[in-house]
């Protein structure tokens, strides 16, 4: 069972997927399964990280820690993403801190077995650049939209980054699976303003509450609103 879990977290990984098939058993043999309640610290700032976690399932939060012992939510990641990697780069602690939202289960691969796929897979070179680039342009787009967009602009682009928790008929539903004071956070506004943000779309026919945390969304007048803003 736990074989089965391990492989498909690290094949559907963007940081492995792209890997020939031959450079994946190494990784899967080295990993580990390892499981975490919510609010259970998977990363603490400042402390000695040895594996890249693959998330298998849950959700986990980066947070950034200021001045004053003061943080805030800066990703969420859900199935497929990482941590660790810029660490085991750079050869040190991370300076972020990684929190369950709720149960987590990842799939841990050893620095080691890293360093001994790169001898035998050079591929994977290749495929630790494209997955640093990539988080590079969504970090710059994050930076354009706090810095010019409001906080409608911004939670709409949120709502449409969501992956889909049902789709039917009636359109695309999405959910949000943690705290509306995490969404503010990784938003740069406040519990409050999301709710009357999302109140607005909802008064303007564009979101649906379906659920508690549950929205149907108009897509295309969602987009159509991002462009005239």
């Amino acid at each position: 069972m736990e074989s089965n879990l391990v492989a498909a977290a690290i094949r559907s990984a963007p940081l492995f997927a792209a890997l020939p098939a031959r450079c994946h058993p190494p990784l899967e043999s080295a990993a580990d399964v390892v499981e975490f309640e919510p609010g259970e610290l998977v990363q603490s700032p400042g402390r000695a990280v040895r594996a890249v976690s693959v998330v298998a399932s849950g959700m986990l939060r980066v947070d950034h820690h200021g001045q004053e012992q003061q943080s805030r939510a800066v990703r969420i990641l859900g199935p497929g993403d990482h941590v660790g990697l810029v660490a085991y780069l750079l050869g040190s602690p991370p300076p972020t801190s990684v929190v369950a939202i709720d149960r987590v289960t990842v799939a841990e691969v050893p620095f080691d077995a890293l360093r001994a796929v790169l001898v035998d897979c050079p591929e994977f070179v290749a495929s630790m650049l494209t997955t640093l680039a990539t988080g590079l342009i969504e970090c710059e787009h994050r930076l354009v939209s706090l810095a010019t967009g409001d906080v409608r602009s911004r939670v709409i682009s949120f709502l449409l980054s969501l992956p889909i928790s049902s789709s039917g008929a009636d359109g695309r539903r999405v959910a949000f699976v943690v705290p509306h004071s995490d969404i503010a956070s990784l938003l740069g506004t406040t519990p409050e303003t999301l709710s009357r943000r999302l109140t607005e779309l909802v008064d303007d026919g564009l979101v649906e509450r379906v659920a508690p945390g549950e929205f149907l969304l108009d897509e295309d007048g969602l987009v159509a609103s991002l462009r005239r803003a």
